[in-house]
């Protein structure tokens, strides 16, 4: 199994390689990019040596792949990871939309579009492990 959801919000000392932010509006609709390489996602990407924290991660990701801020992050998610041959984890938050600005396509990003949960689930698992998200998403429910 390359991917396992852990039980635990909380890990220390831990190599973590990435971040990504289910964002919810007033509608508990999720904030969804179109990604070039993946289709439809969260935003979300890999820790920089200049992040100083997963929080600053997530927002610096948001911001270059959705053109939003987020506000009231919380971590919803843990997973380790064996991707890299040695266990790494990839933190999912779950926040709160605050501003939103002009969406202007980019290398990665190509639009945004806010979703209710299940249609979300349905374009993302055309190209995704929908099981993986589904259980993410209800994680992330918990934490608005």
């Amino acid at each position: 199994m390359l991917f396992k959801i852990l039980k635990t919000k909380e890990i220390k000392n831990k190599k973590i390689t990435s971040v990504s932010v289910i964002i919810f509006n007033n509608f508990k609709e999720i904030l969804a990019v179109k990604l070039l390489k993946r289709g439809w996602d969260i935003p979300g990407g890999h820790v920089e040596d200049g992040d100083r924290n997963i929080f600053e991660t997530a927002k610096r990701e948001v911001l270059e792949e959705a053109y939003v801020e987020i506000k009231d992050c919380k971590v919803s998610t843990i997973i380790r990871s064996y991707y890299y041959k040695v266990p790494t984890y990839m933190l999912i938050l779950s926040a709160k939309v605050g501003k939103i600005y002009e969406f202007n396509k980019n290398e990665e990003s190509l639009d945004r579009k806010f979703m209710n949960p299940l249609h979300f689930l349905k374009s993302y698992g055309k190209n995704n492990d929908f099981e993986l998200m589904r259980e993410i998403i209800k994680n992330a429910l918990k934490y608005p």
